[in-house]
């Protein structure tokens, strides 16, 4: 993938995210890259607004949906990566060896992913002390 991302770009890392049981790589340069795709279009969205002619209505109205269909597969990526997350912290703390997996994880993912090991751990804990 080059320097600007695309929507088939985009696509391409759901459906490697979706059609994999882990964790797929997501860079922070991809979610920069990302978020400047959604930029840029929001400017020729901008641009085709300021012409009335019918080639730029039917442009920005192709455009429009583009976005559309983009922030819904960013949304499944997010969401299918934090279901992931949540399986692995899930899984570390009903483990009794604390090994800790963060590969291909996001800075912010691996923040849940510790905070959510740490409470599910004290929760079986004050769970099994009440039996």
């Amino acid at each position: 993938m080059g320097d600007a991302f695309t929507y088939e770009d985009i696509y391409e890392l759901y459906r490697n995210e979706r059609f994999s049981t882990d964790l797929q790589e997501l860079t922070p340069g991809d979610l920069k890259k990302i978020k400047n795709y959604f930029e840029e279009k929001n400017k020729e969205t901008k641009n085709q607004d300021q012409s009335l002619n019918l080639f730029s209505t039917h442009n920005r109205a192709k455009i429009q949906v583009e976005l559309s269909n983009a922030t819904r597969v960013v949304k499944d990526l997010l969401e299918r990566r934090e279901r992931k997350v949540i399986s692995r912290a899930v899984f570390n703390s009903r483990s009794e060896d604390s090994l800790r997996d963060t590969s291909n994880m996001l800075k912010i993912e691996e923040e849940l992913y510790d905070q959510l090991t740490v409470l599910l751990k004290r929760f079986r804990k004050g769970f099994l002390a009440t039996i």
